[in-house]
């Protein structure tokens, strides 16, 4: 636990200041791209397979007649390019911060090709198309030339306001490892602008992670160990705005998805049987089921209703 809690001090030190944040980030950036560049994690390429998988099975057609939105796009807009390698919606990537990293991008889609021949199912014609499209976002020397290759918009908004959206504009709504970092107070208001800005009709599809982030850099720290602590000594000691993450569980986020409008399609967590052992959970969990004290990851599919009225009735759908 010593280095779970001197990673709370650090982080904390560098939320310090505006001077003392940007130069987390730039450092962040330095050393992330250059781990990025040099290996290709497949845990990119298994979320990404689970989100086409997705699209399939609520037999949502992606053309470029569509539209979709990524929130939370993050290094290298990854789920977003490798969604257009295999559909051709019109792609808007959107975030609170910029930390694209170009080269770090190249290097991981220059690299996808070789691992899709042995975790995807691809005919010839999908292979040639991926590889060719792939070899294509290698030669781009900005982001704006992979932006006019790809048809992308790139939107950012330092409060992460989706105001600039139309409502009803988009077909799919799609994010992963974001939801857990928007502060608290705000989450029903972002929920809620995901609503807005879908299409009746359309899908709001995420994948969220409910474990403790500080234990990512210390093993002997539980993947729960945030529970232990009460709201005012985690403020206190642990909460950062750097690496920010909300605690929230997973029972309150369908909660809050549902009290913002939409229908659950699906809805599905992994737990890790014996995170709470050893550990003295905080009075404000003891409400909380063992599917919430033990989720560490969740996977929501929700469907925003179409309203259908004939006559005098009107019933949704």
């Amino acid at each position: 636990m010593l280095v779970y809690q001197s990673v709370a001090i650090v982080l904390k030190a560098f939320s310090a200041t505006r001077g003392t944040r940007k130069t987390y980030r730039w450092l962040g950036n330095q050393l992330g791209q250059s781990q990025r560049k040099k290996a290709f994690s497949l845990y990119y390429l298994e979320r990404g397979k689970w989100l086409l998988d997705r699209v399939a099975e609520m037999g949502l057609v992606l053309d470029t007649g569509s539209s979709a939105l990524e929130v939370g796009t993050g290094w290298m807009h990854f789920y977003a390019i490798f969604l257009r390698l295999f559909s051709t919606p019109q792609i808007t990537v959107f975030d609170v911060t910029d930390n694209r990293q170009l080269s770090a991008l190249q290097g991981t889609f220059y690299r996808l090709p070789e691992y899709l021949k042995t975790h995807f199912s691809l005919d010839k014609t999908g292979n040639d198309a991926v590889q060719k499209l792939t070899r294509q976002i290698a030669a781009v020397s900005t982001f704006d030339e992979l932006y006019k290759l790809l048809g992308f918009t790139y939107r950012i908004d330092p409060n992460g306001d989706l105001g600039s959206f139309a409502d009803d504009s988009f077909d799919l709504l799609f994010s992963f490892d974001v939801l857990e970092h928007i502060p608290h107070d705000n989450l029903g208001n972002s929920i809620g602008s995901y609503y807005r800005v879908l299409k009746p009709g359309g899908y709001s599809i995420h994948q969220i992670g409910l474990d403790d982030h500080l234990a990512h850099y210390d093993r002997k720290a539980s993947r729960k160990q945030f529970l232990s602590y009460s709201e005012s000594e985690w403020k206190l000691r642990f909460e950062n705005q750097v690496q920010y993450f909300n605690r929230v569980p997973y029972s309150e986020f369908l909660t809050c998805f549902e009290n913002c409008g939409f229908r659950q399609v699906q809805a599905r967590v992994l737990r890790e049987p014996g995170a709470l052992r050893g550990l003295s959970v905080a009075k404000q969990y003891h409400n909380l089921s063992m599917e919430d004290l033990e989720a560490t990851r969740a996977f929501l599919v929700h469907r925003k209703p179409v309203v259908e009225c004939g006559g005098s009735q009107c019933r949704i759908n």
